[in-house]
């Protein structure tokens, strides 16, 4: 989650289309993609990691800062990841509903 973090703060497109599971297909959506890593990320917060169902799944809850036309906004989202042969990829989450 950090990594990808970072990668979305640093602009580093090819790196986060890597660590989408293959059955995404985040090649499709690399101009949204490069377009997520062109806000100003300020900051991560992990709020969360559970196990998932079995040993190769897992879930982070996350609180992640941006700034946007001088305004701070912040998105929280549950992530879901699935390790196969040792490397976990991040296949979908769920955005908690603004409170």
């Amino acid at each position: 989650m950090r990594a990808r973090y970072s990668a979305y703060a640093l602009g580093l497109v090819d790196f986060i289309v890597a660590t989408y599971h293959p059955s995404c297909q985040a090649e499709n959506d690399r101009q949204e993609i490069e377009q997520g890593t062109q806000t100003q990320w300020t900051k991560l917060v992990v709020l969360e990691a559970e196990n998932g169902h079995h040993a190769d799944e897992g879930f982070v809850s996350f609180k992640a800062y941006f700034e946007q036309n001088g305004e701070h906004y912040s998105l929280q989202e549950r992530s879901r990841f699935i390790r196969e042969n040792g490397r976990w990829y991040y296949i979908d989450g769920e955005f908690a509903e603004n409170e």
